[in-house]
């Protein structure tokens, strides 16, 4: 099936496709996103209508062709180059010390503007208090039992709209293990998904203020959203399980770690401390797991 909207763009020598667009589908099967080293497809909704996108990245020549069916197809091509990750500052990210090193080996991470921010707030909703497999499950689920057929030969679904999410019965919500209090808050950002999108060319101050006044959306899923939906560079979520560890590990070697020592660490990169982030998940060392409970019962019994 011919696209609707066609375009090829110029893109930078150095850029990586994977890297930068991993936050943009939840889980590997994704039933609403594929993602392959070269080519990245989305089906979502729009202010006109559905659509569904395909970037897929020409390595030889530094081009995307970027292909589009739907309703939708025109607006979403708009916003592209910004949903690539144009503007994103990383010309003036200066790391210094082992943060050179990692930004060496991944010179094409950019940081993507998505033109559907509501797909990763819903995203985060479901993840909240969760283990990610779980909420994994609860989007596919989802999307599998009330989503449409996206326009186009992709073969992808478009998640359900507010409308159809507020219809959904609590049984049916429990039964996909999906709490009463994030199935409200998925409701909500269903609802919001008008007000959220319009946010796109406010600065970031702003849309952190205006998603801090959403019901169900706490510092964690505002900064998780800041960070892979609007392509601020300095966003990093507080009260993360596994993150402090990490990046204390990561930046001093330290076994354990906590917000306020991670934050401390990250205070060196301030404006691009998101940045270093996720190029920490990319290259740096991966801490070993240790069991809090056995190292507090070992040093007892010591």
């Amino acid at each position: 099936m011919a696209p609707d909207v066609e375009a090829e763009l110029e893109l930078t020598t150095h850029y990586d496709l994977r890297s930068s667009f991993v936050m943009q589908r939840t889980g590997r099967n994704d039933p609403t996103a594929r993602l392959e080293p070269t080519r990245f497809a989305k089906a979502s909704r729009t202010p006109l209508g559905m659509v569904a996108i395909e970037l897929i990245h020409n390595v030889a020549d530094a081009r995307m062709h970027v292909r589009a069916w739907g309703d939708g197809a025109a607006w979403a091509m708009e916003r592209v180059p910004a949903w690539l990750g144009e503007g994103d500052g990383y010309q003036q990210f200066a790391p210094t010390g082992v943060v050179e090193t990692w930004a060496a080996k991944h010179r094409g991470l950019r940081l993507p503007r998505s033109p559907f921010p509501t797909d990763l707030h819903i995203s985060l909703v479901l993840q909240q208090r969760v283990t990610f497999s779980e909420a994994v499950g609860a989007h596919h689920r989802l999307a599998e039992q009330y989503g449409e057929r996206a326009p186009g030969p992709l073969g992808l679904l478009v998640f359900p709209d507010h409308d159809a999410l507020r219809r959904i019965p609590s049984y049916d919500f429990r039964a996909m293990g999906i709490d009463s209090r994030r199935a409200t808050a998925l409701v909500e950002a269903a609802r919001l998904r008008a007000r959220v999108l319009a946010l796109e060319k406010e600065p970031f101050e702003e849309v952190r203020r205006y998603l801090g006044l959403i019901p169900g959306t706490g510092p964690w899923t505002a900064e998780n959203l800041l960070a892979g939906a609007y392509g601020d560079p300095d966003a990093v979520p507080p009260g993360d399980v596994h993150l402090p560890h990490q990046v204390c590990f990561a930046l001093s070697g330290e076994t354990f770690g906590s917000d306020q020592r991670m934050f401390e660490l990250l205070e060196p990169y301030r404006g691009h401390r998101n940045r270093v982030v996720r190029l920490m998940w990319l290259a740096g060392p991966t801490r070993p797991y240790i069991d809090r409970a056995r190292v507090r019962k070992r040093w007892v019994k010591d």
